[in-house]
């Protein structure tokens, strides 16, 4: 696997390209001739660390790294069809469970690997502050595949897991994520405040329960035990951290309310699961964004 490039350098690409400086040599970046640019004069600053990777060429890639937001996943297919040849592996490192049914959709002969990413890294500008923890899980595709995509991570300095299980593990972020991501979003809390504040962690509680009712319904291998993981894992985060989510709203971006409360949603919807709480976060997240973007 020679060829190997990385779509979208925000706080989770950027943090997993620049963990080890010598991949730098080996993954280029797919931007367009306006961050082309900016990325050639400023670089990315990692934890203070200004790296400046190399822009890739428009040609098929044995590895395709996605690391963008999923709000921005379908406006960018096209652009992504340049370096997608007979070969080359998709490999979405995104939060949800819909991003690898879109991919396959638009690239139905693609390979494409589920995964999962555990990361504490905010972006502000070209600045990106991460912390030690860089976990990816991944999954559900042919072992040959899975090991290349596994020695790629592991090289660039981050753990990488091959998991039977790889629907419960997408479950169970995607569960944090809903509670979590939306509730900090609203309430402005960071890992900290999630954990004391009561108010704070039971509307996360709940809206993961909907989560688990409506898992549990599917078929999917989640059980209550897993939103007393999830809750303790906050703790392991930086206590100032903020959900990916919360830096969307900060910086007046649209968010993932759409893969979140509205995937809960349509899902309770299909499956006869009331979703109450993540129907108001819903409405309350969807009008905030409307608000700060009117202009």
């Amino acid at each position: 696997m020679e060829k190997i490039t990385l779509l979208g350098v925000g706080a989770v690409g950027g943090a997993l390209l620049c963990r080890n400086p010598n991949m730098l040599a080996k993954i280029n970046v797919a931007v367009d001739a306006e961050r082309k640019v900016r990325m050639q004069k400023d670089g990315i600053v990692v934890n203070g660390v200004s790296y400046f990777p190399q822009v890739a060429e428009h040609a098929p890639q044995d590895i395709l790294l996605i690391a963008v937001k999923n709000t921005q996943l379908k406006g960018i297919l096209s652009e992504m069809t340049p370096y997608v040849g007979q070969n080359t592996i998709l490999v979405p490192l995104m939060n949800g469970i819909s991003a690898v049914e879109v991919l396959q959709e638009a690239f139905p002969n693609q390979v494409v690997v589920p995964a999962v990413v555990y990361v504490d890294a905010q972006k502000t500008g070209n600045q990106i502050r991460v912390g030690e923890k860089y976990l990816v899980q991944i999954g559900g595709v042919d072992t040959e595949v899975l090991q290349a995509v596994q020695k790629v991570i592991l090289d660039c300095g981050a753990e990488c897991e091959i998991r039977e299980d790889i629907q419960r593990c997408q479950w169970k972020k995607f569960m944090t994520n809903v509670g979590a991501n939306q509730v900090s979003a609203l309430t402005g809390a960071t890992y900290a405040d999630m954990t004391r504040i009561p108010e704070i962690l039971e509307t996360v509680k709940a809206a993961m329960q909907e989560v688990l009712a409506v898992a549990m319904t599917m078929g999917v291998d989640l059980q209550e035990e897993d939103i007393r993981q999830a809750i303790a894992v906050f703790q392991c985060w930086s206590g100032n951290g903020k959900c990916s989510m919360l830096q969307d709203v900060e910086a007046k971006r649209i968010t993932e309310v759409e893969v979140f409360a509205g995937k809960v949603i349509a899902l309770g919807k299909k499956y006869n699961v009331a979703t109450p709480v993540n129907q108001t976060l819903y409405w309350l997240i969807s009008a905030k964004q409307q608000i700060y973007t009117k202009s």
